[in-house]
């Protein structure tokens, strides 16, 4: 008995798995989609300083800082798509990100 409950649960949340995709692609009114597919990073370039060098040390610090508001820009694009730009939880990590952009990790040149 407890195996037949188990198999409807389990086919009832794989039905819902794959009509929900559908259901949101047929919606004309429903931007979300169109929007999703427009959500991107690009990757900065690295810098071509000669490996094992101060530059080297340097221009990848650089491109990690260049990588970390590439991920935070993504991160806030994305919380504005799904509308949870307001909340709390956003606000917070915004605010810890505000304060490490404002100061990025440097090596003193």
């Amino acid at each position: 008995m407890k195996i037949i409950l188990f198999l409807s649960i389990a086919f009832a949340v794989s039905v819902l798995f794959l009509l929900t995709p559908v259901h949101a692609a047929d919606n004309p009114d429903n931007d979300m989609l169109k929007n999703a597919r427009n959500l991107n990073m690009t990757v900065p370039e690295k810098g071509n300083a000669v490996l094992g060098t101060r530059e080297s040390m340097t221009e990848m610090l650089d491109w990690l800082n260049a990588c970390s508001r590439v991920l935070i820009t993504f991160f806030n694009d994305t919380m504005n798509l799904l509308g949870l730009s307001n909340t709390s939880y956003v606000k917070d990590m915004n605010k810890a990100f505000d304060t490490v952009m404002k100061s990025p990790p440097s090596i003193t040149r």
